[in-house]
């Protein structure tokens, strides 16, 4: 059965529907409108003419509709009701109007294959992104590190920084989850200690064209070890927004720091230069 959806414009519809034997378009969107707004109200309705074994056709003397509208084709803030009943086909009054109702909805392409696959490639590169955005910096890194700290001293489970991950054979258990957390932080600072020892051979004043590209190199290759063992550790969502959250309070002290510092930045400047 459908929800409760009766009201007096919807019994009014009925009692018309059983009169003639059927409803038009114009029929339900002159009546229901501006009441009705939601699809799940639209539904519902449609599943109780359904049930009334009420049809609902294009005009009074037309076929039934079976339109299958692309969602892209409809604006849902401007589109009325009668436009989106028509992204579904009238139920059969001869058949069960639930299973009728699905099988129509599951027919209804909102997107071709070609469409889903471009919407998840640019969903999947959005979450690349952020996440080599994050962990490029120290500020995350060290984060992750004492992320692992707090893992080996018991102040936090692993519940609280990744999602629930399944194994072949169901749920990892909370020892599981943190040696593998664990293992994947032990590579991370191992990638991160080797960023640092070519941090600072860099800074050598002595060092050739050359030699500076090729540590370059190095360090941007232990940077992206970096970036994919972070992902491999699955952080949660809410995880992720501590990082970021972590980040822009670090952006924040480097502002003020700046400000406070300025005015003996420029001090110095104006002593150097009267000097």
């Amino acid at each position: 059965m459908a929800k409760e959806v009766q009201s007096d414009e919807v019994n009014k519809l009925i009692l018309l529907g059983e009169e003639k034997g059927f409803l038009t378009y114009d029929d339900v969107n002159d009546t229901l409108l501006p009441d009705v707004t939601s699809s799940e109200q639209i539904d519902d309705i449609i599943m109780l003419f359904g049930e009334k074994n009420i049809d609902i056709i294009d005009t009074e003397q037309g076929e039934k509709l079976t339109v299958k509208k692309p969602v892209k084709d409809i604006n849902i803030g401007t589109t009325n009701f009668k436009e989106m009943l028509a992204l579904v086909s009238t139920v059969d009054k001869t058949g069960d109007p639930v299973k009728m109702y699905l099988r129509e909805m599951g027919s209804v392409s909102l997107l071709s294959r070609e469409g889903e696959v471009e919407i998840a490639k640019k969903i999947e590169e959005g979450a690349r992104e952020t996440m080599s955005a994050i962990f490029r910096l120290s500020v995350s890194i060290n984060e992750v590190f004492n992320i692992g700290d707090k893992l080996i001293s018991g102040e936090i489970k692993s519940k609280h920084v990744v999602d629930n991950i399944e194994d072949e054979e169901g749920f990892m258990e909370e020892d599981e989850h943190k040696e593998r957390i664990l293992k994947l932080i032990g590579r991370i600072r191992k990638f991160n200690d080797e960023n640092n020892i070519l941090r600072a051979k860099l800074k050598s004043a002595t060092l050739s064209s050359k030699k500076r590209e090729l540590l370059k190199a190095d360090l941007e290759k232990n940077t992206k070890n970096i970036i994919t063992l972070c992902r491999k550790v699955r952080f949660s969502k809410k995880q992720i927004h501590r990082f970021i959250e972590r980040l822009r309070n670090s952006a924040d002290e480097i502002e003020v720091a700046e400000k406070v510092t300025a005015p003996y930045k420029k001090e110095t400047k104006t002593t150097a230069a009267k000097s």
